[in-house]
């Protein structure tokens, strides 16, 4: 648990609906760019099943892009925090939804908590799927290499054979 402050107070003023409303809005977009990147993950499995380079080259690039509208999203939450409860970023930075979740009145508390669960359950299976695409892509880049090596072993042969 970190230093925060203890009530749902910060500086003397209570957090207002305006600060939930926001924070709960970035936390919701969070959650949706979350389940974008599973639903790219899982597209992306079936694209390494098939070996579509092109589609997995594509969608490479919307992962980049979903990297970068998190990091946004993470950016403007620090920033919330930060000013609400006046901290500086870094601090921010270390404040987990459970340690905001201990600082808040009870009901938004336990909303809280259950977006964290959300955004936890998610995650999970983020990295399960991406485990499974890793082992995919190295099994796809050994078959490639074996081809080309039968290849070149076959033509090397086809040379010598015909010096």
């Amino acid at each position: 648990m970190m230093n925060t402050p203890s009530t749902t107070q910060s500086s003397g003023m209570e957090l207002t609906e305006i600060f939930y409303t926001e924070l709960f809005g970035l936390l919701a977009e969070e959650h949706q760019i979350l389940e974008s990147v599973l639903d790219l993950a899982t597209r992306q499995q079936q694209a390494l099943i098939h070996f579509d380079s092109e589609a997995i080259e594509s969608m490479v690039t919307q992962h980049g892009t979903h990297v970068q509208n998190i990091d946004a999203h993470e950016q403007r939450r620090l920033r919330l925090l930060s000013a609400t409860f006046q901290i500086p970023l870094d601090q921010a930075r270390r404040m987990s939804l459970r340690d905001l979740a201990s600082i808040v009145d009870p009901l938004h508390a336990e909303e809280l908590l259950a977006v964290r669960t959300a955004m936890n359950a998610v995650s999970e299976k983020i990295q399960f799927v991406n485990s499974v695409n890793r082992v995919l892509a190295l099994r796809g880049r050994n078959s490639v290499r074996e081809t080309l090596e039968h290849v070149r072993s076959r033509n090397a042969h086809v040379i010598n054979a015909s010096l």
